[in-house]
């Protein structure tokens, strides 16, 4: 599916558009892309409709090409897949869903399905403010062991990069590793050498890639922990991550993927995207970015701590 400029966005009844309309306008208004509207809600319907009038008008305003599309299902998050697949959306934009308490535990939560089986990356929007001038976190594991998640690991990079240059922001990458005794490598069986190799492995992959990332970020994990420690710590407005999706049973024995595990986890926005995402998205924003800006950070590093520190 080639990415045509076309943006997706799901407004909901139970939730403040703002965020979404202001990601929206700002995607929209760079990569001169045309905005489909969405009422996603299964109940508040008349309150979604009222959000999405207040989003096309705001968006029409600016300038910007909006279509509204017409709920068809009862159900918003599988309207939501066939909409993108159907009109061949680049990306979707959406609030996040409000937990379900006992429900997401028993049932996979929808932001889950939708990072499984969306056709397109999804942006996942958490708070209002910009991204210009903020850090940006691009989340990898640096030592994956396949290569669809090589594959993946190059993209969320490339794709960081490039969206730090067209926000004026910093991009950071961070890495978690296993704890010694997690190990599959009997080599690598104290946190300081993990830490060393990982290091080596996240700084050879950005000169592989001519990405210099403001620091890397190397420490000992689960990722599920590490990554939201960081946003934390960091303050970061965006984190660019992959899932190479485990789908029905095997992912449900699991608990889901990485990229799923820490959604909730985070307090900023998400950007989630697929091995066959990536390379379409890379393209649109390389013939976007302006070709004079050059990454001039320095890679930093961030020593091992401990999980108490």
């Amino acid at each position: 599916m080639l990415f045509n400029r076309r943006i997706l966005v799901a407004i909901k009844g139970s939730v403040d558009p703002r965020p979404v309309i202001v990601r929206a306008r700002l995607i929209a208004e760079r990569l001169d892309a045309e905005v489909v509207l969405m009422a996603a809600s299964r109940s508040l319907v008349s309150e979604a409709e009222a959000y999405l009038l207040q989003a096309e008008k705001e968006l029409i305003d600016a300038g910007i090409r909006v279509q509204r599309y017409g709920r068809k299902l009862r159900d918003p998050l599988q309207e939501l897949m066939l909409v993108a697949a159907e009109l061949k959306c680049g990306l979707l934009i959406k609030a996040p869903d409000h937990p379900r308490g006992l429900a997401d535990t028993l049932l996979t939560p929808r932001d889950w399905k939708l990072l499984r089986y969306a056709p397109c990356p999804v942006l996942i929007v958490k708070q209002a403010d910009a991204w210009e001038g903020q850090r940006l976190l691009a989340a990898v594991d640096v030592a994956p062991g396949d290569d669809a998640h090589q594959s993946l690991n190059r993209q969320i990079i490339e794709l960081a990069s490039l969206i730090a240059q067209l926000s004026n922001s910093e991009m950071e990458l961070v890495t978690a590793y296993p704890t010694p005794m997690q190990s599959t490598n009997r080599s690598q069986q104290s946190a300081d050498q993990l830490h060393d190799d990982y290091l080596a492995q996240a700084q050879q992959l950005c000169q592989q890639l001519q990405v210099d990332p403001a620091a890397i970020l190397v420490d000992e994990g689960p990722a599920e922990t590490l990554i939201p420690a960081q946003v934390q710590a960091r303050n970061a407005a965006l984190v660019v991550l992959g899932t190479v999706a485990r789908r029905g049973l095997s992912a449900a024995l699991l608990g889901g993927n990485t990229a799923e595990a820490i959604l909730s986890k985070l307090s900023c926005d998400v950007l989630c995207v697929q091995p066959q995402d990536g390379d379409q998205v890379l393209s649109l924003l390389r013939s976007t970015a302006d070709p004079v800006l050059a990454p001039t950070a320095v890679i930093t590093t961030v020593p091992a701590q401990t999980e108490d520190s």
